[in-house]
C-alpha cells in the first residue's frame, strides 16, 4: 500500500467533488490530508481509508465577527505565519510514511515546497483556474514565488493541453508538466436521451457561482437578443448558484424584460444534481477570461456531470473546455463573449431537436471513455508510482 499526502487549504468545500472522487477511487493508496481549515460541511465527504490532519484546524465561517477574526488572526501569526505549522505537517507526513505530496492549487504547492524538501520526497502541484494568471496578476509577490516553484523539482499537473501550453509558456520544461483529466463517477450518473416535445420550450440550465468568468453576463445578453428577435418564448433558463454579481444579472434580466423566463435556485446538493439535470434539455456555460486573468484554467467538472446524463452543452472556446466538450459532436462551442453566437446556438437546439439526442448520446460516450473517475484515478496512481520510482 502506497501512502501519499494531499495538501488542501480546507477539507472539503462542497463543490470539490473532483477531489473527493480521487479519494474515493484510490484502491492501492492511503492518503493523509493536510489542510489549514475544516469546512463546516465536510461531513458530506466521509473518509474511510484515509486520514485528515487539519492545523490550526479552524472551521471556516462565513461571517465570524470582529472578535473571532482578531483572535484567529493572532493565532495565525503565531502558528502559521511563523511556519510552525509546516513543522507539524512535516512531522505528520513523515509519521504517515508518505512517499509523495500532492498539492492542489499553486499556493498550496508553494506552502508545502519546504516540507517536501525537508523530507526528500516528490511534490506534485495541480493547477486549476486562478493559479495561471489571476493570482500573480492580483498579488505581484506570487510572480517571484512562482519562479522559485517552477525552478524546483516539482511535477505539475494540468487538466488538458491548454494548461500544459500555458505552463510551458511560463518557462516550465515540458517533461515536468503532465496532463491528467479530472473525472466523475459515470457508473453512478443516470442517463436519459433528451427529447423536446412539440410546442415545449427548450429548457436550459447553468450551474455555477455568479462570478465574472462563468459568463452569466454573456448569457443574459443572449437572452436579450432572443427577446428582441421574438424568440424568447422558445427558451427557458434555470440558473443555479450564488455570488457577488447575481443581483446585477437579475437587474439586467428585469431591464431586458426576460426575468420571467429565468428560474433561480440558490443551491443543489451534488447528490440531487443529476436528477435536476435530467429535467433539462441543454447545459449552458459561456466561460470567459476576465481582465485580471481569472479563468477556468482547465474546464468546469460540471460539464462532465451534464454530459454524463446525456445532455448536450453550449459553452465557449475557453481553456480546456474544447477537450471536455467536443464542438459539433457533444455540444456547440462559441467564441468568448459572443452573445450573438450564443443566442444562435440556443435557437439552433430548439429548431433542430434531433441534436438533443444525438449530441447527448455522444456526450455520455465521451465522458465514459475519457473522464471516468475510476479510470482517471487508476492513471493517477500509476503517475504517482512513476514519479516516486524516478526520484529513487
Amino acid at each position: 500500500m502506497l501512502n501519499i499526502a494531499f495538501a488542501l487549504n480546507s477539507y472539503l468545500p462542497r463543490h470539490y467533488t473532483w477531489v473527493y472522487n480521487q479519494l474515493r477511487f484510490f484502491t492501492k493508496i492511503r492518503v493523509l490530508i493536510c489542510s489549514e481549515y475544516k469546512d463546516p460541511e465536510r461531513g458530506r465527504f466521509p473518509l474511510r481509508n484515509h486520514q485528515l490532519f487539519a492545523f490550526p484546524g479552524f472551521v471556516e465561517l462565513h461571517d465570524p465577527g470582529f472578535i473571532i477574526r482578531v483572535f484567529r488572526r493572532g493565532l495565525r501569526l503565531l502558528l502559521v505565519d511563523s511556519n510552525f505549522d509546516l513543522l507539524l505537517f512535516a512531522r505528520r507526513v513523515r509519521k504517515y510514511r508518505c512517499s509523495l505530496i500532492h498539492a492542489h492549487f499553486a499556493h498550496m504547492g508553494w506552502k508545502f515546497l519546504p516540507v517536501a524538501k525537508r523530507l526528500g520526497i516528490p511534490l506534485v502541484v495541480s493547477f486549476y483556474g486562478y493559479d495561471y494568471d489571476f493570482l500573480p496578476n492580483t498579488k505581484p509577490i506570487w510572480r517571484r514565488r512562482y519562479r522559485r516553484l517552477f525552478r524546483s523539482s516539482c511535477i505539475f499537473l494540468v487538466e488538458g493541453e491548454y494548461g500544459k501550453k500555458r505552463l510551458e509558456e511560463k518557462g516550465i520544461p515540458a517533461q515536468k508538466v503532465c496532463v491528467h483529466h479530472l473525472g466523475v463517477d459515470v457508473d453512478d450518473i443516470p442517463f436519459k436521451v433528451r427529447k423536446r416535445l412539440q410546442g415545449e420550450p427548450l429548457r436550459v440550465i447553468q450551474v455555477a457561482a455568479f462570478v465574472e468568468k462563468k459568463g452569466h453576463r454573456v448569457l443574459i445578453e443572449a437572452m436579450r437578443i432572443l427577446k428582441e428577435n421574438g424568440d424568447i418564448e422558445k427558451v427557458h433558463v434555470t440558473l443555479v448558484g450564488d455570488g457577488r454579481i447575481r443581483e446585477e444579472i437579475f437587474r439586467r434580466a428585469d431591464e431586458y424584460a426576460v426575468k420571467e423566463y429565468i428560474k433561480l435556485i440558490d443551491y443543489i446538493p451534488y447528490e440531487s444534481l443529476h436528477r435536476v439535470l435530467l429535467d433539462h434539455h441543454v447545459f449552458v456555460h459561456p466561460s470567459v477570461k476576465t481582465k485580471n486573468g481569472d479563468c477556468e484554467g482547465g474546464a468546469p467538472v460540471v460539464l462532465l456531470d451534464a454530459q454524463a446524463t446525456g445532455m448536450p452543452v453550449i459553452s465557449t472556446f475557453h481553456c480546456d473546455i474544447p477537450e471536455e466538450v467536443l464542438h459539433n459532436k457533444t455540444g456547440i462551442l462559441v467564441a468568448e463573449g459572443d452573445t450573438e453566437a450564443l443566442a444562435h446556438a440556443l435557437l439552433h437546439f430548439y429548431n433542430v431537436p434531433k441534436l438533443l439526442s444525438s449530441y447527448g448520446i455522444e456526450a455520455r460516450k465521451h465522458v465514459e471513455e475519457n473522464y471516468s473517475a475510476r479510470i482517471q484515478t487508476e492513471m493517477l496512481t500509476g503517475l504517482y508510482k512513476e514519479i516516486i520510482d524516478n526520484r529513487r
